[in-house]
């Protein structure tokens, strides 16, 4: 089972071999004086069975770059840093001893804000509880209407 601890882990390190020079934020951080990046992800499960279930991890990178001394923010640093996205995540996200395809990437710049968009799809597993097993029973048996009972072990 992945969990959203190895989530976090796994977007970090490919954050942080990408742009070294950037913070990483799970909650956003609007006091920041340095480039950094908001991740925010939504999480959708889909019981298949008691064991296996579908996941499907929307995660959204926010880029916030500063300003220049004249207070404009460069475009072009957000296409190229959603090319750089481009590459570091596609085909696959590793996550913990996982590789998940990534399929589709969409960005935007809004607000001369990057928004870069992908899913992580995958089938994952709940591990079993250890179930605490009942004591042992003893019952009767009879058969085809006999008269006689067949006990169990135990009488």
């Amino acid at each position: 089972m992945i969990t959203s601890k190895e989530l976090r882990e796994g977007i970090t390190a490919i954050l942080k071999e990408n742009f070294p020079d950037y913070k990483i934020y799970f909650t956003n951080n609007g006091n920041a004086n340095e480039n950094y990046f908001y991740v925010e992800m939504t999480f959708k499960k889909k019981t298949v069975d008691r064991v296996y279930y579908d996941r499907v991890i929307g995660v959204e990178l926010v880029l916030v770059l500063m300003p220049d001394a004249r207070g404009r923010v460069s475009r072009s640093a957000m296409q190229n840093a959603a090319d750089m996205l481009d590459g570091a995540i596609l085909p696959c996200v590793y996550v913990g001893d996982r590789a998940i395809t990534v399929l589709e990437t969409r960005s935007r710049i809004v607000d001369e804000t990057l928004h870069y968009f992908f899913d992580l799809d995958f089938t994952d597993f709940m591990p079993e509880k250890e179930m605490d097993i009942g004591e042992e029973l003893d019952f009767r048996l009879s058969f085809f209407g006999s008269s006689k009972d067949y006990l169990t072990e135990g009488e």
